[in-house]
């Protein structure tokens, strides 16, 4: 068997399992299309939506499934390695970044509409490779390298790598029929183009290129689509994770327009995590969209709102007068507060004190009471559709002045039950999205282009982690926030909450820190903090704590310390009191000279009086003995 011989017989499989594939979700399809039409009005049946019900309501619960975007949330799977962390961390970043600088927003809104909408949403992801051209460096001289032309040499370098995501609209993407998705096989994107975009994609040319009508194999929906453009075709692009092969076929085309093998090397080799579905069967991958349920009560919203608009329209201020009153004809025109002249008019009403015998008004009570039933009877459809939906008037905005406190805090707290299947869907959607992110990020993103976007530098052996499936999923995991906007008085609320047990906690283990290991302690605290979705700003804090081996370490630290305290203590004493003995004993010694040189000095001053007597008696006796003066002769 020749080429393509082989292409041709593999375009015909395929062909052959998108026709089975489009007869098994045909029904799918075809209410799809009805809920679109309802939603865009665009209606098969051409009349008008007058009444959007469905419109509303799907911007409501659009709005409360999908209220911000959605923030990566990274983690190491085992607490105690480092450099599990820093790689959560450079994951996170990167992730984030990708939020930033693609259309991520508008994407992710247009599939949750069409989720609400038609009961389907899909996102996909591709790589984006920037290229630049930069000149060969020598990397021991730190000049460019010149060729033998004498021109410097250059090279393809790569500047920037972005994941993307890209909205697939819901009438677009094909799955194969199965019971759960993890059994799916195959998926498929449709795409419409032109014969020279064939021909320049694929290098392959489209019998017919050049007519006028358009061909392709698939849904009534992809049929009417193509028939909207002139000259193109439907080419499918399937995605068969048996083979781990894309292929790119259209029936305009005899063989296969490409066969490529695995292009993003994922583990599960789609570049899309499960479309959000809506009411899955039972037994069946098949969705039901909401408006399968609630279309009834759409018609007769819109019913009975032609019928007001009808009878609305005959309501007029209408009636006759009698023509011999030439003048009433001014005043049926008058502007409010107008008097009109009119001559000799009591003599014309003939004494009769009033023109109601001469004017006759059309009496527009029955209308307007219908008009009022009818209204009356689309609230009760209105809220019939709300109930269904699980649509509260808290959801909506609205409130009753006469319901308590407490019913309306009834009504805030169990307003998403009902929606709680839809938000769910919603944020598992964003998770294998971000999944798929971090995976490609690891398989294919530069370290420079990490580095770049994140701001952490990553060792050859974290890459080699990266790069592994396994290595990868046992160091992180990565999970998705809540896409629902939060009220911010409940924010604040649980924010005090949770300071308020903690705080508790601490202060009911403080007096039993010494009792209790630090491990078990360290544990309960963790389990506390979890609880609480804010917990995980303070797990890193409680990681970082010593457990019962480095408590008992420290203890022992301690306890050496202090004995060595003791004995500097016991040393510093010792000296001490020597000195003081030696203070003392001097002390004595001062106290023995002093009481001496005070004895001597009172010995001398005994001695020094005594001499002092002996000298006036010396002097009394000389006076008494001394001879009498003799006379001088003249």
């Amino acid at each position: 068997m020749t080429e393509d011989e082989k292409d041709s017989k593999l375009r015909d499989r395929w062909l052959g399992r998108l026709q089975r594939e489009d007869q098994a979700h045909k029904e799918f399809r075809k209410v799809g299309k009805e809920a679109t039409g309802a939603f865009q009005s665009e209606r098969e049946d051409k009349r008008d939506t007058l009444y959007p019900v469905f419109w509303a309501n799907a911007g409501i619960t659009h709005s409360a499934s999908f209220n911000r975007q959605p923030k990566p949330d990274v983690r190491r799977r085992l607490n105690d390695s480092q450099g599990d962390k820093q790689l959560a961390l450079m994951i996170e970043r990167a992730i984030a970044y990708q939020q930033d600088t693609t259309p991520f927003d508008d994407h992710s809104n247009r599939a949750v509409r069409e989720f609400i909408v038609a009961g389907l949403g899909c996102t996909r992801l591709y790589l984006k490779t920037d290229t630049a051209t930069a000149p060969v460096i020598n990397p021991l001289t730190g000049e460019p390298v010149v060729g033998e032309d004498g021109e410097p040499m250059t090279q393809e370098i790569v500047s920037g790598q972005y994941v993307c995501p890209e909205y697939i609209p819901w009438d677009k993407f094909r799955w194969e029929p199965n019971k759960d998705w993890e059994d799916v096989d195959w998926i498929g994107f449709d795409h419409f183009l032109t014969g020279a975009e064939i021909e320049e994609q694929f290098d392959k040319e489209v019998q017919g290129a050049h007519g006028t009508e358009p061909t392709g194999t698939g849904s009534d929906t992809n049929k009417l689509r193509a028939q909207k453009y002139a000259n193109q075709y439907l080419v499918h692009e399937i995605w068969d994770r048996k083979t781990r092969t894309v292929v790119f076929v259209c029936d305009a085309v005899e063989e296969v327009l490409r066969e490529t093998p695995d292009p993003l090397k994922l583990k599960d080799f789609y570049p899309c995590p499960r479309p959000m579905m809506m009411g899955v069967r039972t037994g069946e991958l098949i969705p039901t969209p909401e408006y399968t349920y609630v279309k009834h009560l759409c018609d007769d919203a819109n019913t009975l709102t032609s019928r007001i608009r009808n009878l609305v329209g005959t309501v007029r201020d209408v009636g006759y007068y009698d023509a011999a009153f030439i003048e009433l004809q001014s005043i049926m025109s008058a502007p409010d507060g107008t008097r009109v002249p009119l001559a000799n008019l009591l003599e014309r009403l003939g004494g009769v004190a009033g023109l109601q015998n001469v004017l006759v008004s059309v009496d527009n009570t029955p209308k307007v009471t219908v008009i009022a039933t009818l209204m009356q009877q689309r609230e009760g459809v209105k809220s019939e559709l709300y109930e269904l939906t699980g649509i509260s008037d808290i959801v909506r905005g609205a409130s009753d002045a006469n319901e308590t406190a407490t019913a309306q805090q009834l009504k805030g707290k169990w307003a998403n039950v009902r929606l709680s299947e839809k938000m769910r869907e919603v944020s598992l959607h964003f998770r294998g999205i971000f999944r798929i992110m971090a995976e490609l990020i690891a398989e294919h993103f530069e370290p420079a282009q990490m580095l770049a976007q994140t701001g952490i530098e990553v060792t050859p052996e974290q890459i080699e982690t990266l790069r592994s499936d396994m290595s990868r999923s046992y160091a992180i995991d990565v999970e998705t926030d809540s896409t629902i906007a939060q009220d911010e008085q409940q924010e604040k609320t649980d924010r005090l909450e949770f300071v308020k047990t903690i705080t508790e906690y601490l202060g009911a283990m403080a007096p039993l820190q010494n009792a209790v290991p630090a491990d078990l302690t360290n544990a309960l605290l963790t389990f506390v903090t979890r609880s609480f979705r804010h917990g995980r700003l303070i797990e890193e804090q409680i990681e970082q704590l010593p457990g019962t081996q480095q408590q008992l370490q420290t203890l022992n630290q301690q306890m050496q310390q202090a004995q060595q305290q003791v004995e500097q203590l016991t040393a510093q004493l010792q000296q001490q009191g020597k000195q003081l003995q030696d203070t003392n004993e001097r002390k004595e010694s001062r106290e023995d000279f002093k009481a001496q040189s005070e004895h001597q000095a009172k010995q001398a001053e005994a001695a020094k009086d005594m001499a002092q007597v002996e000298l006036a008696r010396n002097k009394d006796f000389r006076e008494a003995n001394a001879p009498p003066p003799v006379a001088r002769v003249a």
